[in-house]
C-alpha cells in the first residue's frame, strides 16, 4: 500500500520501491518554485513540467508525490502534466541532430562515433495555470 503524508515534512512511500526515491527531493523543489511564482498564494489549477529521457527521473513518481506534496493549501487539486523530452544528440562529425533512446552515440547519418547531448538532460516548468483571484 502506498503511504502518504502531505505537508512540508511529506513522507511519500510507492508501494513499489517502499523507500522515498530522489523524485521526493526534485518534486518538493518544483512545487516550492509554484508557490513562489503563484503570488499571492493564488490557486494553482495546473503545472505542465518537461523531463528529459537522461534526467533518471520518473513522471509516475513525480505525479505521485506531486499529489502528496500539495493535498492541502493553494497546490490542492492542481493537476501534474509531464512531458518527456527524448534524449538527442548531435554528431561531431556531421552536425545532425538524431534521437537517441539507447543514448547511441554512433551516427545514423555518417556512422561517425561521438556526439553531444542536446536534449534530455532537462527538467523545465514550462506552464503554469492559476485560478483568477475571487
Amino acid at each position: 500500500k502506498n503511504e502518504c503524508r502531505g505537508g512540508k515534512d511529506a513522507v511519500c512511500r510507492p508501494a513499489a520501491s517502499g523507500s522515498p526515491m530522489h523524485e521526493l527531493a526534485v518534486t518538493r523543489c518544483l512545487v516550492d518554485l509554484v508557490r513562489e511564482r503563484a503570488v499571492p498564494p493564488r490557486r494553482v489549477r495546473e503545472v505542465e513540467v518537461e523531463v528529459g529521457a537522461l534526467t533518471g527521473i520518473s513522471p509516475d513518481c513525480l505525479l505521485f508525490y506531486f499529489e502528496c506534496l500539495t493535498r492541502d493549501g493553494p497546490m490542492a487539486g492542481a493537476r501534474l502534466v509531464c512531458r518527456s523530452v527524448p534524449a538527442r544528440v548531435r554528431c561531431r562529425g556531421c552536425g545532425t541532430v538524431y534521437e537517441a533512446p539507447d543514448l547511441s552515440l554512433i551516427c545514423r547519418a555518417c556512422s561517425a562515433a561521438g556526439g553531444d547531448v542536446v536534449a534530455g538532460n532537462e527538467l523545465h516548468l514550462v506552464r503554469l495555470e492559476v485560478l483568477p483571484d475571487v
